[in-house]
């Protein structure tokens, strides 16, 4: 298909549909076979092509990346998937199209350096449009794939090396913004649902010490983006970023041993999770690994390990000082329901945590992370599974899940104290069980 361009109001553009003539059959079935896209042209860059379902819907934009709103309603309406193709950075589309559709419908706009996908259901439109003091037709939804050879790029790198890590990819910024026709603009907050990034290296590197990382301006320093790992043909590896927040990101083979951990039982689990950026030692090369676990600690741990961003201070926290290390940690932990304060108004950060309280944080998290609602394990071949009658069920749940075993063939141990160790393990395999860390 081709399009024109037509002037619209405020200077902007909008895309009009010349459509093509009949197709024979034969040509017909090439076209259905191979038009899965919607291609946004600008600059005769050659896209990379992320796997396409047959079931996508097909449509062309024009080559400044403007989306045609009823071409774009027709392939939703058409598709629950529906893949755009550009070859400049941003693909611009009208908001109004998104209103009504199927639910469950996915967007993926991708170009040579990567692709964003995101569900529709994350998109109210009607909320975007009033914060912007707009209405739903004068609205879009602006995807922008791109490097950022600036100083942000700069800083990144930085932050890697001060890590020890090396950078294997470019650093690439993945933005999703609300754009009025009023000249007003404003990043999209998606909430808990993750917007699925995919870029790649560019070298060979082990899918196994590769880690997705996102650039955190304020904190000047890398952030854990969960991620998934595909080798490629030529040994680069192409990495799927479940991602909270738009930004820049990057990929990193990052390597972390801890001189107390050599000989320890959960070595592999805790320099994974420390390369991964999810672990800190509690020096630069010392884990702790048998210290008990504090509230705050485990905290800090989930947080990272669903990719969250740090939030601004803890109210109603009357113990979590707003310059305390944990405090952003506490707070995204709060407002994502994985943890909670005392009637008091306490979060008491420095408490430590039972194994029982494990198995209920752990699985908040796991539904947090969108899993599947585990089975209940029988337990008993646990002599001491009733120690915390409050947390038989979790318990039960969480040994069905695989996240928790017990200390011994008959002991499971509810009302032990949790070390460092035994929360970095139960997090790997909340991730392995949301499909969050292969």
């Amino acid at each position: 298909m081709r399009t024109k361009l037509i002037a619209a109001a405020a200077g902007t553009l909008m895309a009009a549909w010349l459509l093509p003539a009949p197709l024979s059959a034969a040509a017909q079935a090439e076209a259905d076979r191979s038009a899965h896209l919607l291609t946004a042209y600008s600059d005769g860059r050659s896209p990379v092509s992320p796997a396409i379902a047959s079931s996508s819907a097909a449509m062309t934009a024009d080559r400044d990346g403007l989306v045609d709103s009823a071409a774009l309603r027709a392939a939703l309406s058409a598709s629950s998937r529906v893949m755009i193709r550009m070859t400049g950075t941003t693909a611009y589309l009208p908001a109004s199209a998104l209103r009504g559709v199927n639910p469950g419908a996915m967007l993926t706009v991708y170009n040579a350096l990567g692709s964003t996908s995101l569900p529709v259901s994350a998109l109210d439109v009607e909320a975007l449009a009033e914060a912007l003091g707009t209405t739903p037709g004068a609205l879009s939804v602006s995807v922008t794939i791109q490097l950022d050879p600036g100083p942000l790029s700069d800083a990144a790198f930085a932050a890697a090396a001060r890590i020890g890590g090396t950078v294997v990819s470019s650093a690439v910024e993945f933005r999703l913004e609300a754009r009025a026709a009023n000249g007003r603009a404003a990043a999209l907050d998606l909430g808990p649902k993750p917007v699925s990034h995919v870029m790649v290296s560019l070298r060979s590197a082990d899918p196994r010490r590769l880690t997705a990382a996102r650039y955190d301006e304020t904190g000047d320093r890398l952030t854990y983006a969960p991620a998934s790992f595909a080798p490629q043909a030529d040994g680069t590896s192409a990495a799927t970023i479940l991602a909270r927040g738009t930004g820049l990101y990057l990929l990193l083979d990052h390597a972390v041993r801890f001189r107390d951990t050599t000989s320890h039982w959960a070595r592999p689990e805790i320099e994974l999770l420390a390369g991964k950026l999810i672990a800190d030692g509690v020096t630069p090369t010392t884990f702790a690994p048998d210290r008990p676990i504090t509230r705050a600690e485990f905290a800090a741990l989930a947080v990272r390990a669903l990719g969250l961003l740090p939030a601004g201070n803890a109210p109603g926290f009357s113990d979590v000082p707003p310059r305390a290390w944990y405090s952003g940690a506490v707070a995204a932990a709060a407002r994502a329901g994985l943890v909670d304060g005392y009637e008091d108004g306490t979060f008491r950060p420095e408490q430590t945590i039972r194994r029982g309280e494990l198995a209920v944080l752990a699985l908040r998290a796991l539904r947090y992370a969108g899993a599947p609602e585990p089975g209940e394990a029988d337990l008993g071949r646990f002599r001491d599974a009733g120690e915390l009658a409050w947390a038989h069920r979790p318990l039960a749940e969480a040994v069905a899940a695989g996240l928790l075993s017990g200390v011994t063939g008959d002991r499971l141990a509810p009302s032990g104290t949790a070390t460092r160790s035994e929360a970095v393990v139960v997090l790997r395999r909340m991730l392995a069980h949301a499909s969050l860390l292969d």
